[in-house]
């Protein structure tokens, strides 16, 4: 029994010789009567212009019958359905927070308060990343247990050290960042044509 190696040094070597014939396999044609319409015309063009009209309009007939015997044949492929989105809704933009306090005087104060849109409004909207202390207490707000608040605030102070290092490479790269404004700049400035 021939190893892997030699079969495939066999392959090399007969490359371009027709030792055995592979049937190719049929695909079946998208738009197949347009293409059928067209691929008449075209055989009937070329049989007016050969030496043997007759036989080679018999030729056309007989290749074009098999055509669509294939066609026929081999069922045409639905493409699979798209991947589900990624993004799954969450309810967390519409939780709503209740902080309910009861003053000396008896007065009850109610505080409704829904962080994610709070955060959204204030920084997100704008481009901007809200500072760690805000970030933390809203994320606290919507329940996140303590074991996520340390993870984000490691992150974050993760990112605080390497913030440096990454200035340095975008300045390298890009020349220095002084020049290029900034989106909390330009997100302050009041335009002048409303």
């Amino acid at each position: 029994m021939p190893s892997i190696v030699e079969k495939i040094l066999e392959n090399m070597r007969n490359k371009g010789r027709h030792n055995r014939q592979e049937k190719p396999k049929w695909r079946p044609i998208a738009n197949f009567e347009s293409y059928m319409r067209m691929k008449k015309l075209v055989d009937e063009k070329m049989a007016e212009v050969s030496s043997d009209p007759d036989a080679m309009r018999e030729y056309n007939r007989i290749n074009q019958e098999r055509i669509t015997k294939l066609q026929e044949s081999v069922p045409v492929r639905t493409p699979p359905p798209p991947n589900p989105v990624k993004f799954k809704y969450t309810d967390d933009f519409d939780r709503v927070k209740v902080d309910l306090s009861v003053s000396k005087s008896g007065k009850v104060r109610v505080k409704l308060v829904q962080p994610f849109v709070y955060l959204h409004e204030n920084y997100w909207s704008k481009g901007q990343c809200p500072p760690l202390k805000e970030y933390i207490v809203n994320l606290k707000y919507a329940g996140y247990p303590q074991e996520s608040l340390e993870r984000f605030m490691k992150i974050h102070l993760d990112r605080e050290k390497r913030r440096p290092e990454m200035e340095e490479f975008i300045n390298k790269k890009f020349g220095s960042s002084s020049k290029i404004p900034r989106v909390s700049s330009l997100a302050n400035k009041k335009n002048n044509n409303h």
